[in-house]
């Protein structure tokens, strides 16, 4: 609300800009005279409009353009969001025993100038779940002058569904399937799919669906690429919406909930392109609950939970041993500082001081080394 207040304010300012550009103050030393010659009126100032110009005309249809996108744009998005508020909540009774952002039973709660989030929570094998609804800025005028130079994905309303398992001893099963475009950086960022998943993104070829070749697959193994895979309700989600999907990700990174109190360490991250027809949403939302109620009951074969865990404590130790050495080098580093400074202070000393501080220093070395067994003459 305070970026809608913002341009309002701005547009405000822009029409009085507008409107007071024209005028200009002329004095004018109007003399009355009245019946008696020697009486004249007192000269005042009087304020004159200049002509409409062109200038002024263009301005103002800026600021009237201006106007008409962020008031069509808004009211748009709000109405939009509206529709798949109550498409989310219509799923999601079904599923959860709460909907809504308050006690109130209110949907969605706006968090930006395009941004609404559904939220419920109350089912097995869940925490909560969490729906963020990326509008398009249609309230921005330069949003539409962008449009031919970025990708679908930044010009699309989009849909962010993250869900937080209830067990946090599930079986070791991070999984990605995600656009080519940015998978290498998606992996680069995610400590937990470089460290845990190799890529088969060659194993979607065997399913014949056009939409899935532009896709990469990550998974700790192929076994359980194949178990989600595999399942008819996700190969039928592939099938028919396949050109909208970003991205179904099984994570093991910590991930704080939307209240900022807990944490959890197991959660599905779903991302996807709204179409213009809404189609795909509830289908989406259901996903989500089919896949965490599926991780939760699914078993991998001890080869495969054998070598996770070796890999995990691989990373692990890793992992303490970067800290280690980070730690030793920030203490030699502090030494190193603490030895310059020394250095600087001895110099700013008089002569006699600095044979002092070296006999001290000299008589200092020698007791250590003496600890040491060593055996030295007096000189």
């Amino acid at each position: 609300m305070n970026f809608v207040k913002a341009n309002l304010f701005l547009a405000l300012l822009l029409w009085i800009f507008v409107v007071t550009s024209g005028g200009e103050s002329t004095e004018s030393q109007k003399i009355e005279t009245q019946k008696s010659s020697n009486e004249t009126a007192v000269p005042r100032q009087q304020w004159k409009r200049a002509p409409w110009t062109v200038v002024d005309s263009f301005y103002a249809g800026i600021a009237l353009v201006y106007l008409l996108f962020f008031g069509l744009g808004t009211w748009r998005n709000v109405h939009l969001s509206k529709r798949l508020g109550q498409l989310l909540g219509s799923c999601a009774s079904s599923q959860f025993a709460f909907i809504g952002v308050d006690k109130d039973g209110k949907l969605l709660y706006q968090d930006g100038i395009a941004n609404y989030i559904f939220y419920a929570s109350g089912r097995k094998n869940i925490t909560w779940l969490k729906c963020e609804l990326e509008m398009k800025h249609r309230q921005d005028p330069f949003f539409y002058f962008r449009r031919p130079f970025e990708n679908r994905w930044n010009m699309s309303d989009r849909l962010h569904i993250r869900v937080a398992l209830a067990k946090d001893n599930l079986a070791p099963m991070t999984f990605c399937l995600i656009k080519a475009r940015g998978a290498k950086r998606f992996r680069s960022e995610h400590k937990d799919v470089e460290n845990y998943c190799e890529s088969f993104s060659s194993y979607l070829s065997t399913f014949k669906v056009p939409a899935l070749e532009k896709f990469e697959l990550y998974s700790e193994s192929l076994e359980l690429a194949r178990k989600i895979l595999s399942e008819d309700r996700m190969f039928q989600i592939l099938k028919k919406y396949g050109h909208l999907i970003q991205r179904i990700y099984i994570s093991e990174e910590t991930l704080k909930s939307p209240n900022e109190n807990e944490t959890c360490k197991k959660w599905i991250d779903i991302q996807s392109i709204i179409p213009s027809d809404l189609t795909g949403v509830q289908d989406f939302l259901l996903l989500a609950c089919w896949l965490s109620d599926y991780i939760s009951t699914t078993q991998l074969s001890s080869g495969v939970l054998q070598r996770s865990e070796k890999l995990r404590t691989m990373v692990k130790e890793d992992e303490e041993k970067a800290k280690e050495k980070k730690r030793k080098e920030q203490i030699l580093k502090e030494k190193q500082e603490k030895k310059q400074q020394d250095t600087s202070d001895v110099f700013s000393l008089s002569r006699s001081a600095q044979k002092k501080l070296e006999e001290k220093q000299r008589k200092a070395e020698l007791k250590k080394k003496s600890r040491k067994g060593y055996r030295f003459l007096a000189i």
